[in-house]
């Protein structure tokens, strides 16, 4: 599961789960998910559910930074 942490300008830290209706948003929109910066910053746009115009929300915001989740590695069971 994606989270951001996203600083806006008045220094309120909110953290945000991606869903995949937003990486589905993302990849109808572009025609398909990619690595960029900007469909980073897309995805915790979505996430943040605001009703406004991505570039006017950007303008709100100093940081964005993913959550780095700990991976938990599962043994397969033996045959």
């Amino acid at each position: 599961m994606t989270r951001f942490d996203v600083t806006y300008a008045d220094g309120n830290v909110v953290q945000y789960r991606v869903r995949p209706k937003d990486i589905l948003r993302i990849e109808r929109e572009s025609g398909g998910l990619s690595a960029s910066i900007e469909s980073s910053y897309k995805l915790a746009f979505y996430a943040s559910g605001s009703e406004k115009k991505f570039d006017d929300w950007i303008e709100e915001i100093e940081d964005i930074m993913p959550v780095e989740e700990e991976v938990v590695e599962v043994d397969s069971p033996s045959s």
